[in-house]
């Protein structure tokens, strides 16, 4: 195992970015967009029509 050091790394490095952008970038997506709507709903309640 220890001569094969680096290729454990790469790989747990690429399964760690993998789960990452798989579980975090919706995420913050979902997030964003709430704040979105919060702004856009202020923004509309201070501007009446």
């Amino acid at each position: 195992m220890a001569e094969h050091w680096a290729q454990l790394g790469f790989v747990d490095y690429l399964f760690k970015l993998f789960i990452g952008i798989i579980l975090f970038v919706p995420a913050y997506g979902v997030v964003l967009n709430v704040i979105l709507r919060k702004l856009q709903m202020l923004v509309t309640e201070r501007i009446p029509a």
